[in-house]
């Protein structure tokens, strides 16, 4: 019985509100509402992950740091210095830049992958809609998945930005496609 009252009323929901993808556009008003709530999904991830911008460097960072501050003296081994078994040229320039932005104050580094965790909720909430066919699966399903836990390694500690990056390619890659098909 509230499984069925529920559907009704998420049926409801999506006959009114602009959260169903349909054959003509967004109208003016769709659109605005639609950019609301991802601002407000945005501040929510953001106010939930805030916490940790007073964080300070933990062990990998500091390798990181130092292989940009050689990156800076020498552009070469932006390609050429390895971080254990790899290269990592993306990782190295994000603290390059974040080193020529902030300085060694770790608030800046944390408070760029707290940003680039924002963005991989947005893409994902826009790919979740386009997939499902269903802009409030697409907003629940990103508000999900950007609280959990288990990304806290990606925003905390900076060294795993690595894999917020390569999220923001995957999902950027993705929602391009997406948008330049006409079955999905």
């Amino acid at each position: 019985m509230v499984f069925s009252s529920l559907d009704v009323l998420t049926q409801r929901i999506q006959e009114r509100c602009f959260f169903k993808y349909g054959k003509k556009g967004m109208s003016l008003n769709h659109h605005k509402t639609y950019v609301i709530t991802h601002i407000a999904l945005a501040l929510f991830i953001f106010l939930c992950f805030k916490g940790g911008i007073d964080n300070f460097f933990a062990g990998d960072d500091f390798d990181w740091l130092f292989d940009a501050i050689k990156t800076m003296q020498r552009p070469s081994t932006l390609i050429t210095t390895l971080q254990g078994h790899f290269i990592r040229p993306v990782t190295t320039l994000f603290f390059l830049v974040n080193l020529l932005i902030a300085g060694s104050n770790p608030v800046g580094q944390h408070l760029t992958t707290i940003l680039l965790h924002v963005l991989n909720v947005i893409l994902l909430s826009y790919v979740l809609g386009r997939l499902c066919k269903n802009r409030l699966t697409g907003l629940l399903g990103a508000l999900f998945w950007g609280v959990n836990y288990k990304h806290t390694e990606a925003v905390f500690l900076t060294y795993g930005v690595s894999d917020a990056f390569v999220l923001v390619f995957w999902l950027g890659t993705l929602s391009f496609f997406l948008s330049q098909r006409k079955i999905l």
